[in-house]
């Protein structure tokens, strides 16, 4: 999306730049109608886009995605006007006498009303003289074979750092679409009336670590005991790149650390019901030397006597439950694990 300098930046569903000078962009027509319009060269856009008011006013048909697709721009931030839940029928494009076939994602992008993005780049692979700002095709790439679903590409990603210094330059911000369950991934799925709680339902909030609160989970040692520290078990070739993966994931997430504890709790694997592998720290040892919590549970026969009578209930899956409440601030070491990758604690 190109913007005026003395327009602000904004996110959308397309690359965008404060100098317009550096965008790339082509003269191409669509459809029977031969619509004449502009259309933005973008390859850290992972696929093609149509801005939706252009398809509105040019009565382009547009059918429903089988599943939402979520966009973010370059930091990771959903786009604004949300997921994608529309796409075009198969469009004829042409671009001088060079035609194909494409079914754009539909976003509002009312500065390029047309994105080819990385998946175009790589089906027709245009050779691209970006000094004098020309593209052309090889002879026998002319005629382009027409793709139901074209292959997508791997987003483009960018350090943090080297993202500011871009902007500074005026070099074009991306983003790239990652196509993802409705369930999962979308807020697309909510009913109105949870609307209001749509931020816990964004899986991105449940991977970030939470603040410290009043109701930390704090762990009181006896008086005098200390954490055990235990061996390494055995692990197989295919728990050990499961260790790898879990180590890696939750570092990231900083739902880990590493740790110089003098406490070391083993881990080990148990198979779930779908055969997948579970990690598990053995706590046995700290366990034992841990206060017990003596808050009476209450009685069964009193929760059956007061939903006795009652004919509605109420299940809450909370995602990622254990990792919503950190462990107290100074009983992190308590935690501690030893793996063959190095030794850790846990934040949460």
């Amino acid at each position: 999306m190109r913007l005026d300098d003395s327009t602000p930046q904004q996110q959308s569903g397309s690359s965008f730049s404060a100098q317009p000078a550096r965008c790339f962009t082509i003269p191409l027509s669509l459809g029977p109608q031969k619509l004449n319009t502009i259309a933005l060269l973008d390859s850290g856009a992972s696929a093609c886009f149509l801005d939706e008011n252009f398809a509105s006013r040019h009565k382009i048909r547009l059918v429903r995605k089988s599943k939402p697709i979520h966009v973010e721009v370059i930091d990771g931030r959903p786009l604004l006007s949300g997921s994608v839940t529309h796409e075009t029928e198969p469009i004829e494009v042409a671009f001088k006498d060079h035609s194909s076939r494409i079914i754009f994602n539909i976003i509002k992008t009312p500065s390029s009303p047309v994105i080819l993005g990385l998946s175009w780049l790589e089906q027709h692979n245009p050779s691209i003289d970006w000094k004098l700002r020309r593209m052309t095709f090889p002879k026998e790439q002319s005629k382009s074979q027409p793709s139901r679903r074209p292959k997508v590409g791997k987003p483009l990603f960018i350090g943090a750092r080297a993202f500011v210094r871009s902007a500074k330059e005026g070099a074009p911000f991306v983003i790239y679409a990652a196509p993802t369950s409705a369930e999962k991934d979308s807020t697309a799925s909510i009913p109105e009336q949870y609307k209001d709680f749509e931020d816990v339902f964004h899986k991105k909030n449940a991977d970030m670590l939470p603040e410290h609160r009043p109701y930390d989970c704090a762990i009181d040692l006896q008086e005098g005991a200390q954490p055990p520290f235990g061996p390494i078990y055995n692990l197989s070739q295919t728990e050990l790149a499961e260790l790898r993966k879990y180590i890696d994931e939750n570092l990231a997430k900083n739902f880990i650390r590493h740790s110089k504890s003098p406490a070391g709790a083993p881990i080990l694997f148990v198979k779930k019901k779908d055969g997948s592998l579970r990690m598990c720290v053995d706590y046995r040892g700290l366990n034992k030397v841990t206060k017990k919590n003596r808050y009476p549970l209450p009685l069964i026969s009193g929760l059956l006597e007061q939903l006795g009578r009652a004919k509605i209930f109420t299940k809450i899956d909370l995602r990622g439950a254990y990792n919503l409440v950190r462990i107290k601030e100074g009983d992190e070491w308590k935690t501690a694990f030893r793996t063959r990758y190095g030794h850790f604690e846990y934040n949460v």
